[in-house]
């Protein structure tokens, strides 16, 4: 079993990094390109959406309802150990670095760097646009409306915010799942599918309420996912990487009637990524990563307030204004806030470790 969570959090790891490639190689950034004038991008933020995007957030929560009902009978004493851990493991990290983030836009509100804001600029302190910060992010704290899906101000951390929910939830999500067992998943399915095709006006964790529920009956049902996804790898490859293709193709050419096609092919990516690290785990690639594990978690939650400034500066040093520009300005920003965010991981390792425990809530 110690094998298999190893392949898990090898798995967790991996991840982060196509976590970033999804918010890294996009177009948001880039003024005036279109699919006509500037195919060589669009194609290439085709495939990273058609294979990637969409992909990670999922598996995080399939991964947390499994590892959240292993180990035996689930007590209310149980219950009440996991939700002390979480609070220092998630919610620590989450009001931490959504702190820095608030710190750090108003820093930049105040400073000549406003210049470089593409939302808002003007800043307006009040209690609620600074609650809102660490809920659902509008932009009013910069002065202006920004319509998105709901995410705190460091948007990753809308999953932390999701994973907390169903936490708290969790013996309610037992108690379904013990009576209504497979019926439930059903239903949280539908709901999953129906809320990703028709935008809910409300905050609803869809992501969170199938995933989370997915892992967590395999746990509770004592069914091992590893070994039991792990026979699907062949097939589920082949059919992942098919359907890929495909959504790239319509990615490009944004015929949304198909988008849903997305849906299917990120439960077959779930049962191909969990058997293709356990693939891996019979060779020495694990144990040869193992010690980048604890930084990827870092990386995760600190990107998503250097990601789109990395972007503007790499386009502002050395202002390339073509197809292949852009690809290599997403590129080389993606590369350089790895190795910068690791490099700050391994420095607060060694000359601050507490601080780096209070980030990553150790």
């Amino acid at each position: 079993m110690s094998k298999r969570i190893e392949s898990l959090d090898f798995l967790k790891a991996l991840l982060v990094l196509f976590v970033l490639a999804a918010h890294y190689f996009g177009t948001v950034c880039f003024e005036d390109v279109s699919r006509e004038n500037n195919p060589a991008l669009f194609s290439f933020t085709s495939i990273i959406s058609g294979f990637l995007r969409g992909q990670s957030v999922p598996i995080y929560f399939f991964i947390s309802g499994y590892l959240f009902f292993l180990g035996g009978e689930f007590s209310i004493e149980k219950y009440y150990k996991k939700l002390r851990r979480r609070i220092k493991s998630l919610l620590v990290p989450y009001v931490v670095w959504n702190t820095i983030a608030i710190i750090l836009l108003i820093i930049v509100l105040l400073s000549p760097l406003v210049s470089m804001m593409k939302y808002g600029d003007k800043l307006d302190i009040s209690f609620f646009n600074i609650l809102s910060c660490y809920w659902s992010y509008d932009g009013a704290l910069a002065g202006v409306n920004v319509s998105s899906e709901p995410a705190p101000i460091d948007m990753p951390l809308w999953y932390i915010r999701d994973l907390m929910v169903m936490v708290v939830l969790s013996p309610v999500i037992r108690w379904l799942l013990t009576r209504l067992k497979v019926v439930f998943l059903i239903l949280t399915c539908g709901i999953w599918v129906w809320f990703s095709i028709q935008t809910p006006s409300i905050y609803f964790p869809r992501d969170g309420i199938f995933f989370f529920s997915l892992g967590a009956y395999f746990s509770l049902y004592g069914k091992d996912i590893v070994s039991i996804l792990s026979k699907w790898y062949k097939p589920s490859m082949v059919v992942y990487i098919i359907l890929s293709i495909f959504l790239s193709i319509i990615f490009f050419y944004n015929i949304e009637n198909l988008y849903c096609l997305k849906l299917f092919n990120i439960l077959v990516g779930i049962v191909f990524y969990i058997s293709f690290a356990e693939y891996l785990s019979h060779g020495k690639i694990i144990n040869a990563t193992q010690k980048y594990f604890g930084s990827a978690y870092f990386i995760y939650l600190s990107h998503g307030i250097i990601c789109s400034k990395m972007i503007k500066l790499i386009m502002l040093l050395l202002k390339l204004s073509n197809d292949l520009g852009y690809i290599m300005t997403d590129v080389l920003s993606y590369v350089i806030s790895i190795l910068l965010l690791y490099g700050t991981y391994r420095m607060l390792e060694r000359f601050t470790p507490k601080v780096l425990s209070l980030l990553l809530g150790r």
